[in-house]
């Protein structure tokens, strides 16, 4: 035993060492047991203190923290971006009929957000309500999308290179099938007769987590919070809202340069006429 080891109480050795094996197998340190709080009911970290929350949250859903080139693929919405210079984040409450975060709860076990029959509780509709998201996947050009979400081929891909900000995280969606790194913590804690582990953000988390049926998307989602008195940038949009993330132009968001446009059915010179002046050098293809 450590002198670091020999100054925890047995209990966050009992929880140190029921974890040691599973983070070490995931390339993870073990975290810091003087900054948790082991209670009957459950394993917490200080408020100042996230480490195993982010080994956790970056080993399932790893972030991305540079520039990364991106494809959204739009129909109806070009119009709009066009006219706004901005893509527009929706709020997940938008697709919670969809396996948002659902699927997150009932694979681990929370409980709180949902109930005895698997529909959403009070508790997880107002995080939905703050957590605004949307939608990317990675090049090349995808037939799926395509057909799903460029109006089979009447629509457009827009490409961008995305930097997340200070406001907003940019993931990959992970899909139903494999057992996160979540699950195997709290199902070793459980079988060895310890409190789970509450991961702190744990909303967010279950956001990049979605039924298998969609992996044919390959999402990468750039998601952001509203938190009270933050000043989030959330307007009226009918009777929800929305999250306005300008195209090149400075934001705590993220960073949106637009370089490219994809087109199947439509004459690329065409689309490039009608273009506004911030699109001057951005190019039309066909894809």
């Amino acid at each position: 035993m450590t002198p670091f080891e020999n100054a925890l109480s047995p209990r966050q050795r009992d929880v140190l060492y029921c974890l040691r094996p599973i983070l070490t197998a995931a390339g993870c340190p073990d975290p810091d047991m003087r900054k948790i709080v082991i209670t009957e009911r459950s394993v917490r970290e200080f408020s100042t203190y996230d480490g195993l929350t982010q080994a956790i949250l970056d080993h399932d859903m790893p972030k991305r923290t540079g520039t990364t080139v991106l494809d959204h693929y739009t129909d109806g919405g070009f119009k709009g971006i066009m006219q706004s210079q901005a893509l527009w984040l929706a709020p997940i409450t938008l697709r919670l009929n969809q396996g948002e975060l659902d699927t997150f709860a009932l694979e681990h076990g929370l409980d709180g957000y949902v109930d005895a029959t698997g529909q959403a509780t009070p508790l997880m509709v107002q995080a939905a309500a703050d957590l605004f998201y949307t939608s990317f996947t990675e090049p090349p050009a995808s037939e799926h999308l395509w057909a799903c979400f460029g109006a089979s081929g009447n629509g457009y891909r827009l490409r961008f290179e995305v930097t997340p900000g200070t406001a907003s995280h940019v993931r990959a969606i992970r899909y139903h099938g494999s057992t996160t790194l979540l699950r195997q913590v709290n199902d070793a804690l459980v079988k060895a007769g310890l409190p789970r582990f509450v991961l702190k953000g744990v909303s967010r988390l279950g956001a990049f987590y979605l039924p298998s049926v969609l992996q044919p998307e390959n999402e990468v989602r750039l998601m952001a919070k509203r938190f009270p008195g933050s000043g989030a940038p959330v307007i009226p949009f009918g009777t929800s809202e929305r999250w306005p993330l300008p195209i090149g132009a400075p934001s705590v968001t993220a960073s949106l340069t637009l370089t490219q446009i994809g087109v199947r059915l439509r004459d690329p010179a065409a689309v490039k006429a009608k273009l506004p002046p911030w699109c001057a050098t951005v190019s039309v293809v066909a894809d």
